[in-house]
């Protein structure tokens, strides 16, 4: 427990309100992030009034019996602690005063789906049997996480779970009984390669058998997360019961035998499973605050709720708020970008037809490869802007896309020879190394790559 930390919560414990100041003013983003994030996942507009209510209530939950409850943190990250506790507290609130509507009666529509309904019920069959290592990855991976998240979270080599994951997505495959469903399962569950997704999107692209056959298990998939989400079981007794045990199995500070009953009440209870993915998730959305810290509060907001992909919710906060035009510029492509699919129609935003700037340079070729225009997204970015991380993929993929292709090969090359690469700009150049000669980046390729170069995006806009 970090000497500081435990220090500020001792004083506010003997009621000092210079410290209970403190502790508001260093926590205040972090505590209206997690109700933007938990509103913004109930329902597409966010209504200010709310978050602020909401956000009463964490604060009153927090001052009462002179902040017994943080006095029980004991750690490593107070952040963790914390997002926990506020995510809980938010959460009742919504429940409380919005709850969640009714069943809707029958349409047409849901009678379309009945076969779908039926492929998920035997999805759903082979899930129940699975270990319950396995089935607590398929849950993880059901509430957002990737490979990546998932073996960190579990203590796991991420070779191990991967394998584990590809033997799942052979079993559904078989209970779907669809020619190569085996490849689409593994995208799912992210255990394919890079190179492997690519082929996925040119033939998605190009093979109507194939893309009919993904459609079904994308469906399937669908129906069954949406049910298995919805099954709010009890959470069972055991390490992962309270905030403490999940913000230090989460912060990595439970060890030992502690930390080997918690993996294995994680892997049998899966309400644990959820409010874990959660947290790792929050985390992530706080860590995103650190490099905006110098922008306005709301702005800040808008930022961190860019980086971790809440586009809708960006976008609400700042029309509401006085945010910098270039953020919501941005908040604007991402909820354009937000409804691809990667095989279905494009976005309408477009770029304008005059050169931009050095400091809008970046925001114009994003709307321009959003809007499907790759020779104005590769003419927005100048040979000052590739020298920066953003511009230089923005660049790549803009040439990936159509203007140049051959050059395109060379530079993502070059990329994957240099010492130290960006991680995110070797993405890149990975998916673009991986292309057929002649053929340009699958819109599908590029959608993913662009919601991956969005906190790059972000993070140019802030040091403006």
């Amino acid at each position: 427990m970090p000497s500081a930390d435990a220090e500020l919560i001792e004083r506010c414990a003997q009621g000092d309100i210079n410290a209970w100041k403190a502790f508001e003013a260093r926590f205040e983003r972090l505590v209206e992030l997690i109700a933007l994030r938990v509103f913004g996942a109930r329902r597409e507009s966010i209504v200010t009034e709310e978050v602020h209510s909401a956000t009463e209530r964490v604060w009153e939950a927090l001052h009462r019996d002179d902040g017994a409850i943080l006095q029980r943190w004991k750690g490593n990250r107070l952040d963790a602690y914390l997002a926990v506790l506020v995510r809980h507290e938010v959460e009742l609130y919504a429940l409380d005063e919005t709850p969640l509507s009714g069943v809707s009666c029958p349409t047409v529509e849901h009678e379309v789906t009945a076969t779908i309904a039926a492929a998920a019920e035997r999805v759903a069959s082979v899930l129940e049997r699975l270990t319950p290592r396995a089935a607590a990855m398929v849950r993880l991976r059901q509430r957002g996480l990737r490979i990546v998240e998932i073996a960190a979270t579990l203590g796991q080599p991420q070779l191990s779970v991967a394998e584990d994951l590809d033997r799942v997505a052979l079993r559904l495959a078989k209970a779907q009984d669809l020619t190569d469903a085996d490849i689409v399962w593994r995208f799912l569950l992210d255990c394919s390669s890079a190179n492997e997704r690519v082929r996925i999107a040119l033939r998605t692209e190009d093979d109507a058998d194939f893309r009919a056959a993904r459609r079904t298990v994308d469906a399937t998939w669908q129906a069954m997360r949406d049910r298995t989400l919805l099954e709010l079981k009890p959470r069972t007794p055991g390490p992962l019961h309270g905030a403490q045990g999940v913000a230090t199995f989460v912060d990595g500070s439970m060890k030992g035998a502690e930390r080997t009953r918690a993996e294995g009440h994680l892997a049998t209870c899966q309400r644990s499973v959820d409010v874990v993915a959660a947290l790792v998730m929050d985390l992530q959305a706080i860590a995103s605050l650190r490099p905006v810290s110098a922008l306005s509060h709301s702005s800040a907001l808008v930022a961190a709720c860019l980086t971790t992909g809440h586009y809708a919710t960006a976008l609400g906060l700042a029309n509401a708020s006085s945010t910098d035009d270039p953020l919501r510029r941005l908040a604007q492509v991402g909820v354009a970008l937000g409804g691809q699919s990667g095989h279905e129609d494009r976005s309408r935003v477009h770029a304008t037809t005059t050169l931009p700037d050095d400091d809008e340079a970046p925001i114009a070729a994003f709307e321009a490869l959003v809007g499907g225009d790759a020779t104005a997204a590769y003419r927005a970015i100048d040979e000052v802007g590739a020298r920066l991380t953003i511009g230089q993929r923005l660049r790549l993929l803009a040439m990936a896309s159509g203007p140049d292709l051959p050059l395109a090969k060379e530079a993502a090359q070059a990329i994957q020879r240099s010492a130290s690469p960006d991680p995110g700009l070797m993405g890149d150049a990975v998916s673009v190394s991986a292309l057929p000669s002649g053929r340009g980046l699958p819109r599908e390729v590029l959608v993913d790559r662009l919601h991956s170069a969005m906190p790059d995006a972000v993070r140019f806009v802030a040091s403006r």
